[in-house]
């Protein structure tokens, strides 16, 4: 990631927090004015009406009930077309039970919050890892194992990394030659999991069935007669070959355990065409 990418989301996610913290701040202080302006006009209404009952009651004369109502509609329009000024005792007693009425100081002191969190990243953060993918350099890490394989030729663990290493890029033939020692100096028992790892990196590097790919998945097939892989694979040799027989009786042990549909389907239709031209020489 880039400099300026981190700087452009980094400022995208301030302002939208900003967004979220301040704009309800703020309405919430424009709530209060509409909500005060609602209660002077519904005192102004209450007050006309007391005055209607004084006059129905000749408790007030017509004349002084209408400078009443004159007073009061001046002092509601002053109330509605200004803003309130507050005194500073007004200020502190209201502070004093809702806290301030106005988000001036919220505002402030959230970007300030900010503004410190910022220049604290730019003095003790590390600028630089912001330009580093954080991805491993698969170049440097292949050359250090072959480095250590080199170094110390009996550090199976090395080889092992370095072979499976070998196989994810494509280097089948370096795998295949790396698991071939692995399987040369294994300790008895022989690794099975090794044995199938060589002939597949053989497969893939090129090789076939009737060479050493061949060899080690009837090897394979001794150490674990239900191998599905090694059954496969010996069924393809013999096939190869023009043993019909001898791939048909192989895929049949293979049809003897639990496959999924599609595979159980793809060698139910290579045994049946072998079974057309079954003719061993």
């Amino acid at each position: 990631m880039t400099i300026f990418l981190f700087l452009s989301l980094a400022s995208a996610m301030v302002a939208l927090c900003l967004a979220l913290v301040l704009i309800p701040i703020w309405r919430a202080g424009g709530a209060r004015r509409a909500q005060r302006r609602e209660a002077n006009v519904e005192i102004y209404r209450q007050r006309c009406a007391e005055i209607d009952r004084d006059v129905a009651a000749s408790r007030l004369a017509e004349s002084d009930a209408q400078d009443e109502k004159d007073e009061l509609g001046a002092r509601l329009l002053a109330d509605i077309d200004a803003e309130p000024e507050l005194s500073a005792r007004t200020i502190t007693a209201s502070a004093s039970r809702r806290g301030p009425t106005r988000p001036w100081w919220g505002s402030v002191l959230l970007l300030l919050f900010i503004a410190f969190g910022a220049a604290g990243y730019g003095w003790l953060g590390d600028w630089q890892a912001i330009e580093k993918t954080g991805m491993p350099n698969i170049d440097q890490m292949m050359a250090g194992l072959k480095a250590r394989v080199q170094a110390h030729p009996e550090d199976r663990s090395a080889r092992l990394l370095l072979a499976q290493a070998q196989r994810r890029q494509g280097d089948n033939a370096g795998a295949a030659t790396n698991f071939h020692i692995l399987n040369q100096r294994s300790a008895a028992p022989p690794n099975t999991d090794l044995i199938a790892a060589e002939a597949q990196a053989r497969l893939a590097a090129g090789g076939d069935l009737a060479g050493r790919a061949g060899d080690l998945y009837s090897r394979l097939l001794k150490l674990d007669p239900n191998n599905r892989e090694a059954l496969w694979y010996l069924g393809l040799r013999a096939a190869e070959a023009g043993r019909n027989t001898k791939a048909i009786h192989f895929w049949d042990r293979l049809l003897e355990q639990h496959l999924s549909t599609e595979a159980r389907a793809m060698i139910s239709s290579r045994r049946r065409s072998l079974l057309q031209n079954k003719s061993d020489p």
